[in-house]
């Protein structure tokens, strides 16, 4: 998929390519003289600009697209009747090739947001389990290749069931949104919370050895734990907590075994965090 968020470098080497495609596009406008029309490719600077950067530098273009276009026409001898035409034709020009940058900046966005809402939980915003599935593969092929460790941790929530029983599921996703918000708070931009079903939840933490994925996870844990209380809400967290490191499995593998370390938990006594480590 595009990968619409670009660094600065990126956005300065399409901003160079776009001004360059316009002065293609003039300079061949200009070797063609005015019996061929070019001004359709006109757009693809536009296009180039707008798509890769942003809508703001596609209306510069958009601006200085009908310019050029102009001197072309006077370089190459073409001259109209009346003055009224020298304004009134690029001012058209313009708007054309705005509501041509308007509409791909609208594309451009629509696209994010189908991205976000193939890869999101509609109810809590946390990723959803077959992103997780792909973030998952990514960090597996990763670590096979530049031998980082990395964490899965499976949580489950204890006494959940009793929450909807009594209060109704209103006030059941509304502690799941709370603890995702909770949850994402207090993980790094590279971490991945999403909600793989019912009232379970994972973590994939990159670059995450067992020792630090102790001190996370606890601290996690012990932090939801503290909002429930300040709630009036008597759930717990049943948490298994697998880490990869050297040759890891595959992902199905990955799930069952943190799966199981959870369950383990989970059928002892609950609001506990098992570990173990993976060693390939």
């Amino acid at each position: 998929m595009l990968n619409l968020r670009l660094n600065s470098t990126n956005k300065l080497l399409w901003t160079l390519l776009g001004f360059a495609l316009l002065g293609g596009v003039s300079y061949l406008d200009f070797l063609t003289g005015y019996k061929i029309e070019l001004n359709l490719l006109y757009s693809i600077p536009v296009l180039v600009i707008t798509w890769f950067t942003s809508w703001r530098l596609g209306l510069v273009l958009a601006f200085l697209s009908p310019i050029m276009l102009l001197l072309v026409r006077l370089f190459v001898g073409y001259y109209y009747d009346h003055w009224f035409y020298y304004f009134l034709n690029p001012l058209l020009k313009f708007f054309i090739l705005a509501s041509f940058a308007y509409l791909v900046q609208k594309s451009k966005e629509y696209l994010a947001r189908a991205k976000e809402l193939a890869c999101t939980d509609d109810l809590t915003g946390a990723g959803n389990r077959r992103f997780f599935i792909e973030r998952l593969q990514v960090e597996i092929d990763r670590s096979r290749r530049d031998r980082h460790p990395f964490t899965v941790a499976y949580l489950d929530l204890d006494n959940f069931k009793a929450i909807n029983d009594r209060f109704g599921h209103a006030a059941g996703d509304g502690i799941l949104r709370a603890i995702v918000i909770y949850i994402k708070n207090n993980l790094r931009k590279i971490d991945l919370v999403a909600r793989l079903g019912g009232d379970e939840f994972a973590l994939l933490l990159p670059e995450t050895g067992q020792e630090q994925a102790q001190i996370v996870v606890s601290k996690i844990r012990q932090g939801l734990l503290d909002e429930m209380k300040k709630n009036n809400r008597r759930i717990t967290f049943s948490i298994g907590v697998l880490t990869c490191m050297g040759d890891p499995p595959v992902v199905n593998e990955i799930v069952r075994i943190a799966d199981e370390l959870m369950y383990t938990v989970k059928n002892r006594d609950k609001n506990e965090i098992n570990y173990s480590v993976y060693t390939g």
